[in-house]
């Protein structure tokens, strides 16, 4: 394996521990969690971003398709506004709820394991949401009108690898797939979708299919 290749294994790894490092510092640190979350998750995206240019899965991905202003807009939308006010919000209240009560040392969170084992919990559990929220988008018309504007041509390949960081759900769920062929070089939907921002956004309530 040349170092090329070896790095394509191993940075996806590296960027995520790091991210959550710098989350768990800065919230233990600090009493911003939000903040810190936002902060950490918008340098992780940026780093991805330029790895990719530097590094891509499929170049021919990196042609100037106009849309680079709208894929902007629905990350900060959506990743951000999203995940940042809705997810954010929901894990904090829901680490209150299951920490240990007053003047007892027991909760539903195994709060005495070692922190990695937390975290590697923590990640499964949370997987487990991302992975059921993004199939259920797939396997429902209408929650696919509003999560279409994020895919590749290929039902059959489209409709599988649900998970947003980890496999193990996949597996579990048997809707892993390791296409044995390099990806298109042309993805998208097979569908009609409108080309500015306002207009995606529009879209989810007007189309039909």
């Amino acid at each position: 394996m040349n170092f090329r290749r070896a790095l394509t294994y191993l940075l996806w790894p590296l960027f995520l521990c790091t991210a959550l490092f710098l989350t768990w510092a800065g919230m233990h640190n600090s009493d911003h969690d939000v903040m810190w979350f936002n902060i950490v998750y918008l340098g992780f995206a940026s780093v991805i971003g330029v790895s990719e240019r530097i590094l891509p899965h499929e170049r021919t991905w990196l042609e100037d398709d106009k849309q680079t202003f709208a894929n902007l807009a629905h990350t900060l939308l959506s990743k951000g506004l999203v995940q940042v006010v809705v997810v954010v919000s929901a894990t904090v209240g829901l680490a209150e709820l299951i920490q240990p009560a007053a003047g007892t040392t027991t909760g539903i969170w195994p709060g005495n394991w070692p922190m990695p084992a937390q975290v590697i919990l923590g990640l499964v559990v949370a997987e487990f949401g991302l992975y059921w929220a993004h199939r259920l988008s797939h396997e429902f018309p209408f929650l696919w009108r509003f999560h279409a504007v994020h895919h590749s041509m290929d039902t059959v390949e489209g409709n599988m690898n649900y998970g947003e960081n980890l496999m193990l759900w996949d597996f579990v769920f048997r809707s892993f797939l390791n296409p044995a062929r390099r990806p298109p070089a042309k993805i998208g939907i097979n569908g009609p979708m409108p080309a500015s921002f306002i207009g995606q956004l529009k879209h989810p309530f007007i189309s039909k299919e």
